[in-house]
């Protein structure tokens, strides 16, 4: 077998020297050996430790490190206030926060445009201001009267037991603030019954605001939005397609956790009466089954 010269190693395994950016040496068989470079010339950067230990900061300093700690700029603390606010409105709808409520905004607009309650029609003020539509609700909440003056945004009477309240035991105040989301969502459930409630529900339902049916069948179906019982805390919102009847749980996973007393079970059945739905819609086409091309008609009378 022939001996593999210097000439013939170089000419069948030629090495490229253009993707070396040290230095090079040669040695006799003309393989390509990077040269040795002395410690004091070296970059400095490659002198530092990488360890978890040198990035904890010491005194103002960090480990390895002869310039102090920079101070965080301003665009960090935005940035840092945006990802905070995001975490905060990630918490369920029972943990709303008041305080965010802007000074220009009704607290009705403010309360009908948070993320899960696309569902809310506002309700008019003075609907709530009748007392007529508020029969009964005060023995759903604690502090009836102080909810009410939340939502239609009233200032607190000076001898309300709100005061007294206020500097005694501050949970009792921030359990009026959720008596005045639990208020307006019962007094939710009466308005969109009203005719000014049904001329809102209804352009919400023209725009698919509630959703479609998911069967195939229905064709995009608007649905309508409904709740098993009309007290609080006690059903989640369902939504109703008028043309197969069944209910489905909307798309929206903050629309699932809203409470489905703002609605309550008769609205859908209400709303269809009012504007004479069950003869425009008609009803959803039937699955038809088929067996080797023909149809079968009841398939538990099928014996095989």
């Amino acid at each position: 077998m022939e001996k593999l010269g210097k000439k013939t190693f170089r000419e069948d395994f030629p090495l490229p020297r253009q993707h070396h950016s040290f230095t090079s040496e040669e040695d006799e068989a003309g393989l390509i050996l990077p040269a040795i470079i002395p410690f004091e010339k070296q970059p400095k950067h490659i002198h530092q430790s990488e360890s978890s230990s040198d990035h904890y900061p010491v005194k103002g300093k960090q480990r390895g490190l002869e310039n102090p700690r920079q101070p965080r700029d301003a665009e960090d603390d935005e940035y840092s206030n945006v990802f905070q606010s995001i975490s905060e409105g990630m918490s369920s709808n029972q943990n709303v926060d008041f305080d965010d409520q802007d000074s220009e905004q009704s607290w009705i607009e403010w309360y009908c445009s948070l993320r899960g309650h696309e569902f809310l029609c506002e309700v008019d003020p003075q609907f709530i201001a009748d007392e007529s539509n508020l029969v009964r609700l005060d023995k759903y909440v604690t502090h009836f009267k102080e909810a009410l003056q939340i939502i239609l945004n009233e200032e607190l009477d000076v001898g309300s037991d709100f005061e007294e309240l206020e500097k005694i035991n501050l949970d009792k105040k921030l359990q009026s603030k959720k008596d005045a989301e639990i208020l307006y969502k019962l007094i939710h459930q009466r308005f969109i019954t009203s005719p000014n409630g049904f001329k809102a529900m209804h352009s919400k339902f023209i725009k698919g605001d509630f959703g479609y049916c998911p069967r195939v069948l229905c064709e995009m179906q608007p649905v309508l939005p409904m709740g098993d019982s009309g007290d609080p805390e006690i059903s989640e919102t369902r939504v109703y397609c008028p043309k197969c009847h069944k209910q489905f749980i909307p798309d929206d996973v903050k629309s699932q956790k809203f409470d489905g007393c703002a609605f309550g079970p008769n609205f859908p059945a209400q709303f269809i009466l009012e504007y004479g739905l069950q003869d425009k819609i008609g009803q959803a086409k039937p699955a038809q089954l088929y067996l080797y091309g023909f149809k079968v008609r009841d398939i538990s009378q099928l014996r095989i």
